[in-house]
């Protein structure tokens, strides 16, 4: 049976994290929903939020921000079950045009993230291309001077205010485990430390 990039919605939900080492990965887990925006948490970026969208043309875009990074950049995701070309590590020069603005240029990186379908990996730290995501209507990926996806970005206001939102929750939240991390006390000696 081939593998349907509607069923990514699923896989990609559950991926493995961007980059983390397999004894790293963990599951993301749903935050929630906004219009057609699904809104989740990815453990394996420091509980980092992001907000995926899948159109129907089978493409895919996930963005999100990458809080374990240095430097707390951004980071969107497109893929596309057609795009079998794509090489896990490979670079493509892409461009991304939000509605009549400039373009942003980019180095693309190839992602596995599994069940046969790899993504494009695009990073930057300019909140100038976050204001463009929310505020304008229509993103356009371009390779070689070809149009790859025009896609709406119709609720994208709405879905970084959820992914703000679920931002927050995540900040305030308790650990996981408020016990790793304690040493274990000796049977014979309770006091111990």
């Amino acid at each position: 049976m081939a593998f349907s990039i509607r069923s990514a919605i699923v896989a990609l939900t559950l991926a493995i994290a961007l980059f983390a080492a397999p004894a790293q990965a963990q599951p993301t887990r749903q935050w929630g929903q906004v219009g057609s925006w699904l809104i989740s948490v990815d453990p394996s970026l420091a509980n980092s939020c992001y907000a995926l969208h899948d159109y129907d043309d089978g493409t895919v875009m996930r963005f999100g921000s990458d809080k374990s990074s240095a430097d707390q950049r951004w980071y969107i995701l497109f893929g596309n079950d057609r795009w079998r070309s794509i090489e896990d590590g490979g670079e493509y020069n892409v461009t991304l045009k939000f509605d009549r603005e400039p373009e942003w240029t980019a180095v693309a990186t190839g992602v596995d993230m599994g069940a046969d379908t790899n993504f494009l990996y695009v990073f930057g730290s300019d909140p100038g291309f976050i204001d463009e995501f929310v505020a304008k209507n229509t993103l356009v990926l371009t390779y070689e001077g070809t149009t790859v996806t025009r896609l709406s970005l119709r609720g994208s206001a709405r879905a970084a205010r959820a992914m703000m939102q679920c931002q927050a929750e995540q900040v305030s939240a308790p650990p996981a485990d408020p016990f790793a991390g304690k040493k274990k006390k000796s049977l014979s000696d309770p006091f111990a430390n």
